[in-house]
């Protein structure tokens, strides 16, 4: 993925701050895997912050993002707007909980509360209280998480679906 403004970084920096506050000695650890785009807007204050939070690790590229994956609690992406996320779809096809905004692309992967968490896009209060609530969860609730993500996936978003998706779509279209 890509570290740039659009995919909603400052507000995740802004709820992290708010979480180390509320929550002075959590154990919580973000992890941020992608390029950072030198042309973005934001570009220094995204190293900034980088280095100035400590429970926060930047990861440039990542060869096997699956290898890395295996090690997160959940996936956040709290993007402005999206198109089909795939880093969405490859967190629920790894069976991980995703947190995201409620924007076109997220909203039509992640329903809340079911097989994700949907926070108000823009709103990092709104982000920070669903982080922490995903952190309260108990055992049994995370897990239904986790395997309702990865059923809708197998259902929804398999190979042999798609194609027949594909198929019907031009069958209507001659």
């Amino acid at each position: 993925g890509r570290i740039i403004t659009d995919k909603g970084i400052l507000i995740l920096f802004e709820a992290i701050k708010e979480i180390n506050i509320i929550l002075p000695n959590n154990k919580f650890f973000f992890n941020f895997i992608g390029e950072l785009d030198k042309k973005d807007e934001n570009y220094e204050k995204f190293l900034e912050l980088f280095n100035n939070i400590p429970n926060v690790k930047y990861h440039k590229k990542i060869d096997d993002i699956k290898e890395k994956l295996e090690f997160m609690d959940c996936v956040i992406l709290p993007s402005k707007r999206e198109g089909m996320p795939r880093s969405l779809l490859e967190a629920s096809a790894l069976g991980l909980p995703i947190i995201a905004s409620n924007v076109a692309g997220c909203k039509h992967i992640i329903e809340d509360n079911k097989n994700g968490l949907l926070f108000n896009d823009l709103d990092y209060n709104n982000l920070s209280k669903k982080i922490i609530f995903f952190y309260k969860m108990n055992y049994n609730e995370k897990l239904n998480l986790i395997l309702n993500a990865r059923d809708k996936i197998e259902k929804e978003y398999n190979v042999k679906n798609i194609i027949r998706i594909y198929r019907e779509a031009l069958m209507k279209s001659e």
